[in-house]
């Protein structure tokens, strides 16, 4: 008896021990309170239907696409009309006249507000393809298959204040002896970074040489500068010659 009695007192001794133990650690929990979790935990083992797996599939980043400008188709002119050109042509003209069938030249002409050149130096053409220092100037001639395309730039805003007009010109390669008839799909094409004009000449067989379009200054209502574009297709039955002598030009 007096082993069990020692066993049970022993016991009695451990369980006042415990329970002092487990009171102290009752008193942490309730003193500091366990953070519950903002989000459940999630089960990897869940099965997920297509959509959701899709809608969280990794993707490879892609460059981002960038798109061109939208071109403008091109507004066609008839012989008279005119137009105020944007304050976006007076940086940067280009001339195009696309033709077939027989060979001709674009020739430019900058004169004052009576059509007439102040000196020789005012006249681009094949063998002076650059005037008013590179503000008007010829690009050369590329064929492309039965037509041939000649281009020219024009600066608006770079033309001397003397330069009122400039005139644009087509003349027959004169050692042919063949007229404006014998042009086919001649178009003459102007544009900018906003906008493109185009007149289609007409196939006269009486003239060697015919202006094509005009560039000019005029003044708005509200007295603001402008520059206008206006097709005309009248021409020369003596070619570049009589052009040239109409526009104030030395022909020797």
């Amino acid at each position: 008896m007096s082993g069990l009695q020692s066993l049970l007192d022993h016991a009695q001794d451990d369980a006042a021990t415990s329970d002092s133990t487990l009171a102290g650690l009752d008193g942490d929990l309730r003193a500091n309170p366990p953070t519950a979790p903002d989000t459940p935990a999630p089960d990897h083992y869940r099965i997920r239907t297509f959509a959701e797996w899709k809608t969280h599939a990794p993707t490879t980043a892609q460059p981002p696409v960038t798109s061109e400008p939208a071109s403008t188709p091109p507004t066609a002119l008839t012989p008279g009309q005119n137009l105020a050109l944007p304050e976006e042509a007076w940086e940067g003209l280009t001339i195009a006249f696309r033709f077939g069938g027989a060979d001709a030249d674009l020739t430019l002409f900058l004169t004052d507000a009576q059509g007439r050149v102040a000196s020789d130096q005012d006249f681009v053409f094949y063998n002076q393809p650059s005037a008013a220092q590179g503000a008007a100037r010829l690009l050369g001639k590329e064929i492309h298959g039965t037509r041939t395309v000649e281009r020219a730039a024009v600066h608006l805003a770079a033309l001397p204040e003397h330069v009122q007009r400039m005139t644009i010109v087509i003349n027959m390669d004169v050692d042919t002896g063949l007229t404006c008839g014998a042009l086919t799909h001649a178009e003459l094409d102007i544009g900018c970074v906003t906008a493109t004009w185009t007149f289609q000449p007409p196939s006269d067989p009486a003239i060697r040489a015919m202006v094509i379009a005009e560039l000019y200054r005029h003044r708005s209502p509200d007295g603001q500068p402008v520059w206008k574009l206006r097709a005309v297709g009248q021409g020369w039955a003596d070619g570049l010659d009589g052009l040239a002598r109409a526009h104030g030009v030395h022909v020797g």
